[in-house]
């Protein structure tokens, strides 16, 4: 299940008038099919003089600032996408500080 803001979400039922699941939100030229970005990203990165930016740097940085920012692996996981195994692997370290501070407050340290 996805989430969204609520600007988000206002946006989204603008774009996408018709409410069929099997449509696509971002459909290309052809039905069904959706649109090619590679192109327009190579444009994007190259404007911004990034050309080594990656879709998944982007992935990354969300992880770490969910998880930094006191989000568990297991919640993480299902906004990211990923298996919660990955994220833990991944990323497992950047929860050290959330545990610690969860337990320092149970034992009233």
């Amino acid at each position: 299940m996805l989430f969204f803001t609520g600007s988000t979400a206002d946006l989204m039922r603008r774009t996408w008038t018709r409410r069929e699941p099997a449509v696509l939100l971002f459909e290309g030229r052809l039905p069904g099919v959706p649109i090619r970005y590679r192109a327009a990203w190579r444009e994007l990165v190259a404007g911004i003089g990034r050309p080594d930016l990656h879709m998944h740097d982007l992935r990354h940085v969300a992880a770490q600032r969910l998880l930094k920012g006191g989000v568990t692996i297991g919640v993480a996981s299902q906004i990211l996408g990923h298996s919660s195994n990955i994220l833990q692997k991944r990323y497992g370290h950047l929860e050290t500080g959330v545990l610690q501070d969860a337990a320092l407050s149970v034992l009233g340290e």
